[in-house]
């Protein structure tokens, strides 16, 4: 995967290399230094920069070149190829994006996990342990079954765990990894 993009970065920096040297050309031989120093770019000072500056600087170099596309024809530009740089600099940005992209919605879905994890407990203890004791007299099976299954016993050497991995559904990544160990619960109905 990571010689994959490392491979597309190659080719994107190639191609905006290509372009920004037939704008330089243009912009030498009609003297306009302000333009040139637009197209400034070799392949070296494009493949050196970091994947989130890459990418501004590969649309600029796009946007610069469109504006003078009917120009460039001359020096092998055409209308084509600049919407060639344009996807290819679009899908590079996408693949550097999704790993970040996945972080955060991780966080976010841990962050979501904790909060219902409260609310369940706060359920749990405010309404649904209160309407168990109207059993206790009744149905005292079930009582003494509830009862049970709302305390987690754990001896000090064992542990409980929830384990599990949420999936992007479209692209099958993982999204969250669960590995949480709960504390101790244990609750009195009185």
């Amino acid at each position: 995967m990571h010689s994959q993009r490392f491979n597309e970065k190659k080719s994107l920096c190639t191609s905006a290399s290509t372009v920004a040297a037939a704008g330089f050309a243009y912009a030498t031989l009609i003297n306009d230094a302000a333009l040139a120093a637009k197209f400034k770019f070799s392949y070296t000072a494009l493949f050196k920069q970091f994947d989130e500056e890459l990418g501004p600087a590969v649309q600029n170099i796009h946007d610069d070149a469109n504006a003078i596309v009917v120009a460039l024809t001359a020096f092998g530009i055409t209308p084509a190829i600049l919407t060639s740089l344009q996807n290819a600099k679009n899908n590079y940005t996408a693949k550097v994006e999704a790993p970040r992209n996945a972080v955060a919605q991780r966080k976010a879905y841990k962050t979501q996990l904790v909060t219902l994890f409260k609310e369940t407990i706060t359920l749990l203890k405010t309404q649904l342990d209160k309407l168990a004791l109207q059993l206790k007299a009744t149905e005292p099976d079930f009582f003494i079954t509830y009862t049970n299954n709302r305390t987690i016993v754990n001896e000090p050497t064992s542990h409980t765990e929830a384990a599990g991995t949420a999936k992007d559904s479209v692209t099958n990544a993982a999204l969250l990894v669960v590995n949480h160990q709960p504390k101790i619960i244990s609750h009195s109905f009185r």
